[in-house]
């Protein structure tokens, strides 16, 4: 695809005491093909030593302390601090292709009537997992493609119409999904690329696995929702 310039792009990386791999997902944002990104790190409340290692990054980021308050919240932290013309989210234990933002934004302004882009996911297994959770845990597909906050790149006035993420009921994993029937809700045109744009680390301390009842009853939630709205769009 044909390089794109000038544009700026704000990346949000939200982080709870994950000071064990954010270097990674930093170190992922800073090595993007596409220079002009403002990277914005909201530490929600951590206990670990997260601070410390962020602020050794010194002004090629920024970097926002708030009180605990779930991935949601500190998203929309990063989005309300952000500059950016263009919005992406990175989970502070995953990490972006380095062509990520290079191939997205091309995309968005080559066709200037859609909203976001998206990508493929790799999902692999993190190298400090036991034996046990590998068998415990899963995965169908290693590449698949990916609706998830991490894979993509939307316009900031396309997020404006979509609103920030639930905060609330809908926290911890299961954000994506809440929030993108609420892109389906808005009618928001989006596109998935057929390229890996990030990966995404199985461990064991992923919300979805200190959090398994949580999540069930949200996407119980989330799934009531979507009949709603299924029926009132009949």
């Amino acid at each position: 695809m044909q390089r794109t310039a000038g544009s700026l792009v704000t990346a949000v990386i939200p982080t709870f005491n994950y000071a064990h791999y954010i270097e990674s997902a930093i170190d992922s944002v800073l090595a993007q093909t596409y220079p002009n990104i403002e990277l914005i790190v909201v530490d929600d409340g951590s206990t670990d030593h997260t601070a410390e290692i962020v602020r050794d990054y010194g002004r090629r980021l920024r970097y926002i302390y708030q009180e605990n308050g779930g991935i949601g919240a500190a998203r929309n932290t990063g989005v309300r601090a952000a500059n950016g013309d263009y919005l992406a989210f990175l989970d502070a234990d995953d990490h972006w292709e380095p062509e990520k933002t290079e191939w997205q934004l091309a995309v968005l302004q080559q066709q200037p009537s859609l909203d976001i882009v998206y990508g493929h996911a790799r999902q692999y297994y993190s190298s400090d997992v036991s034996e046990g959770y590998r068998q415990r845990k899963t995965f169908a597909r290693e590449v698949l493609p990916a609706t998830l906050a991490s894979a993509m790149l939307i316009r900031r006035e396309a997020f404006a119409r979509v609103g920030p993420f639930d905060d609330r009921a809908f926290g911890l994993s299961v954000v994506d999904q809440h929030w993108f029937l609420q892109i389906k809700s808005a009618g928001l045109d989006y596109q998935i690329l057929n390229q890996v744009v990030y990966h995404r680390r199985l461990h064991e301390t992923n919300c979805s696995v200190l959090h398994a009842e949580q999540k069930k009853r949200a996407q119980l939630a989330i799934a009531r929702e979507a009949v709603k709205l299924a029926r009132a769009n009949r």
